[in-house]
């Protein structure tokens, strides 16, 4: 056995007990020789042998316990079978010095023999069982020469060894299956630590919110999913944590089932999944969270989907036609002999064979729609020149005002999708205000969230703003309010900001103003495929 097998906090443990077990046998044995003076049970046949060897084995069984608790590790292999040949000559001298086998003292043999083979299993542990027997045979035969006992002694010390023997034999075939059963229970170990880091990893990685708690709110998991939809901080050091009021609440009154939630003001819905741990932890909550947003979003983009293709076949039967009417329109129009009411029914032709195109090329767009190449950009420094750009190029008369505020404004995301998103919302911004105003104004503010991590972008308006009744229906698809619009312009912002994991919302400020907020995502998370 290497000195690294023996170098195990066990065969310390091992080692400490049976120097103990040394150092305590021999005061006991000097103990009952001192009581026993008048009367000696030891050392009745040969005082001398008796004193020297028990002095010496006290001796040397406590300066042995001594530094083994000094040194705190276990001695080679060498030193430890040296202690076990002390152990047997000590043991032997002592039993020879008091009456041979007829005091019993060559059992203790078979504790030394147990332990030896513990700590060096193999060759070393039969060789001093092997040591042992030829003492006590040795022991016997000096005797018998001597005439101090019969020959029959012999028998008894023969199976006295074969004992010693089986007791080798047994010893290391039970430390075998021992060592065994804990390189087998340290595999486990080993296994089951990866496949909880593995489930750690994967957990970490869904997109589903996923949630420990207890009723009373205390979270023990949750995965960055969850921490966004939840609004509170995300760190693998800092739980538990205590979850939002409504989802406590939620929890408390019940166990199992489906709900829908709304964990944050600005936040999107939660569709909320819970279920317990089993019977015995009927306390514990298992929570999963999903974008109800999201969730829709598949619906519609299956929709949508069906729809691009079959806008895409009739595109161009479509077109022809209409191509056909718009330019005959035009045609129509250039004539001088026209009345005012037949020109304003040309216009009408005009404009509607405008919007119904605008209505195929917005179609096919979303059907068409890239995988966003998101790059780390700053977004404030983006907002000054997409401002400065918007007003030069797009629309001179346009007073924007950029108000950013805070720092760590980095963002992941593909900038000529968001440059699509925030354009159109600035445009309906600006109308919206010009109409109510008479001026086309909008304010631009952007800011710090701490508990997403991540910039928070408000567009805000001077316009009347929509309807209570309509907030949840201005990003769906045809939904619109102005007689030249489309319906799809929101939509398509929020397809985007999906792609880019970006929340679009509608809300009012403290002031009464129409916001379309942005909230982003940690700029580390990737933007998802459409």
């Amino acid at each position: 056995m290497t000195n690294q097998h023996l170098a195990t906090p066990q065969n310390w443990a091992l080692m400490i007990v049976y120097s103990g077990y040394r150092a305590l046998l021999a005061l006991l044995l000097m103990v009952m020789f001192l009581l026993t003076a008048n009367d000696p049970i030891l050392g009745k046949q040969s005082l001398s042998t008796f004193l020297i060897g028990g002095a010496f084995y006290t001796a040397f069984s406590i300066s042995v316990l001594v530094y083994q608790l000094l040194r705190s590790s276990v001695a080679n292999a060498t030193q430890i079978f040296t202690g076990f040949f002390v152990d047997i000559v000590a043991l032997t001298l002592i039993a020879h010095s008091s009456g041979g086998t007829e005091t019993g003292l060559h059992l203790l043999l078979i504790i030394t023999i147990a332990a030896a083979n513990m700590l060096l299993a193999g060759r070393l542990g039969t060789l001093v069982a092997a040591i042992a027997t030829v003492a006590v045979l040795g022991d016997i035969s000096q005797q018998v020469l001597s005439n101090k006992i019969s020959s029959r002694q012999f028998l008894p010390a023969g199976l006295l060894g074969m004992a010693f023997f089986i007791t080798a034999v047994v010893i290391q075939y039970l430390t075998q299956s021992i060592l065994s059963a804990q390189k087998l229970a340290e595999a486990r170990k080993s296994d089951v630590q990866q496949l909880l880091e593995i489930n750690q990893r994967i957990v970490q990685k869904m997109r589903t919110g996923i949630v420990v708690m207890r009723s009373d709110g205390i979270i023990h998991l949750l995965n960055r999913a969850a921490a966004e939809l939840m609004g509170i901080s995300y760190s693998d050091t800092q739980l538990p944590q205590l979850a939002p009021r409504s989802l406590t609440e939620l929890c408390t009154q019940h166990s199992y089932g489906s709900y829908k939630l709304k964990l944050q003001e600005s936040g999107p819905d939660i569709q909320v999944n819970m279920t317990t741990l089993g019977p015995e932890s009927q306390e514990e909550r298992l929570l999963f969270l999903e974008d109800m947003a999201k969730l829709s979003q598949h619906a519609q983009q299956l929709k949508l989907a069906s729809l691009g293709r079959f806008t895409a076949s009739i595109a161009h039967e479509i077109r022809n036609p209409l191509g056909a009417i718009s330019h005959a329109a035009q045609l129509l129009a250039e004539s001088d002999q026209l009345p005012a009411a037949d020109q304003r029914l040309i216009e009408i032709i005009d404009n509607h064979s405008a919007r119904m195109n605008r209505i195929i090329e917005n179609i096919l767009q979303l059907s068409r729609r890239k995988h966003a190449d998101a790059s780390r950009f700053d977004l404030a420094e983006w907002l000054r020149d997409m401002a400065e750009e918007y007003r030069s190029t797009i629309n001179t008369e346009a007073n924007i005002e950029l108000l950013i505020s805070g720092q760590h404004h980095t963002v992941n995301v593909d900038a000529s999708q968001l440059l699509q998103i925030v354009t159109n919302i600035l445009d309906n911004g600006l109308y919206y205000s010009e109409q109510a105003t008479g001026s086309p104004a909008v304010k631009l503010q952007l800011h710090y969230s701490v508990s997403a991590a991540a910039p928070v972008l408000d567009i805000i308006d001077f316009g009347p703003g929509v309807p209570e009744d309509q907030r949840e229906q201005i990003f769906e698809p045809f939904f619109t309010t102005r007689s030249s619009g489309n319906g799809l312009g929101l939509y398509i912002c929020r397809e985007l900001c999906e792609a880019n994991q970006i929340h679009l919302s509608y809300r009012r400020t403290d002031e009464g103003e129409s916001c379309f907020r942005l909230q982003f995502s940690h700029p580390d998370r990737q933007p998802l495929e459409p």
